[in-house]
């Protein structure tokens, strides 16, 4: 009918986002977060679902949605975990605009117009907004700085999560960023600090995501080997700092990674002594 006709030719004008998804084991979150995406107030969207070998009903969950909703996608391979699903979206996805959601968290229902909206009148290479911790029930993500990437986490102290995050596809494929496969720990920082070396970011100034802190979820399942991959990913972006960052910010921003790595090799070390003590 007629509403209809304009609806379509509404959506058919708007910019496609891809919205990437990777899953693992998340039968008890999935269908939140995927009925998340779709109560969005900004319809011209796809959901890739990345079911990343899981075991319980995470994959049935998720391929459900297929039959009433054709924006979305599922894709099954073998575990690799959570950075290779996240390449696997990459690689399948059409949109001008990128965006990621775990499987175990929320998006706000304005999340992506807002974002696109800032994303298309800021004169930027990605967006990013503010995120609701539920398990330590706090808003993050003041200051909300803007301009680059690097000098807004060495200079203004701002940290800028995955989730809460919107890049253009064509600066990924510009610059040849994606995700390091096999890493378990610090890959999505990574995968910003690498963007931060070119990237321009402007900020959407409210939440707009909430992380949910699965007790079970990669990132709270923390192992020595984790460590040193988390580690490895940050001598990786200072690497390319080294390499390819023109700032006049440059010392200060190297220093600033540098601190955080090295913290991090002490924490190690304090961890493995107290082992040894005990």
């Amino acid at each position: 009918d007629f509403i209809e006709t304009i609806r379509f030719w509404i959506i058919k004008k708007m910019t496609l986002v891809s919205v990437i998804m990777p899953a693992y084991n998340s039968q008890a979150y999935i269908e939140a977060s995927i009925n998340s995406v779709i109560k969005q107030t900004y319809s011209c969207w796809e959901l890739i679902i990345i079911n990343d070998g899981s075991t319980d009903n995470t994959s049935e969950i998720a391929n459900k949605f297929i039959q009433t909703d054709k924006r979305i996608k599922v894709i099954s391979q073998e575990n690799q975990g959570e950075t290779a699903a996240r390449n696997t979206g990459l690689a399948n996805a059409s949109g001008k605009y990128i965006a990621f959601l775990d499987s175990d968290d929320l998006y706000m229902d304005t999340f992506l117009e807002k974002m696109v909206s800032r994303i298309q009148t800021g004169n930027c290479d990605a967006v990013y907004c503010g995120f609701k911790n539920i398990r330590e029930n706090m808003n993050m993500g003041e200051p909300y700085a803007e301009g680059n990437i690097l000098e807004c986490y060495s200079i203004q102290k701002q940290h800028i999560w995955i989730v809460a995050f919107m890049i253009k596809k064509s600066f990924l494929e510009q610059y040849r960023i994606t995700f390091t496969p096999s890493v378990t720990l610090g890959g999505d920082q990574e995968f910003i600090g690498l963007c931060g070396v070119f990237a321009q970011v402007k900020a959407v100034p409210e939440v707009l995501t909430i992380y949910q802190n699965n007790p079970v979820s990669m990132s709270n399942t923390i192992s020595f080997k984790k460590r040193k991959e988390d580690i490895l990913a940050r001598d990786r972006v200072l690497a390319r700092i080294h390499q390819q960052f023109n700032s006049p910010y440059k010392n200060e921003v190297i220093t600033y990674f540098k601190k955080i790595r090295d913290g991090m090799v002490l924490f190690c070390k304090n961890a493995v002594w107290d082992a040894i003590k005990s």
